[in-house]
């Protein structure tokens, strides 16, 4: 099988253009495996905004 890997089963990955603008780590990969830490910070911040319109409001 004349593919473009060397070897079977070789990958070489894919190259072009945009090679030069990659970067080795991802914030929405990150984002991505850590779901459940992102959700309960998103759900501390809320709860910490409601909190301090709730005290700015009983003024």
């Amino acid at each position: 099988m004349g593919a473009a890997d060397d070897a079977p089963g070789h990958d070489h990955g894919s190259h072009g253009r945009f090679d030069e603008q990659a970067h080795a780590r991802s914030p929405q990969v990150w984002a991505g495996r850590h779901k459940y830490l992102v959700g309960a910070a998103t759900a501390g911040a809320a709860a910490g905004a409601a909190a301090g319109a709730a005290r700015l409001l009983r003024r």
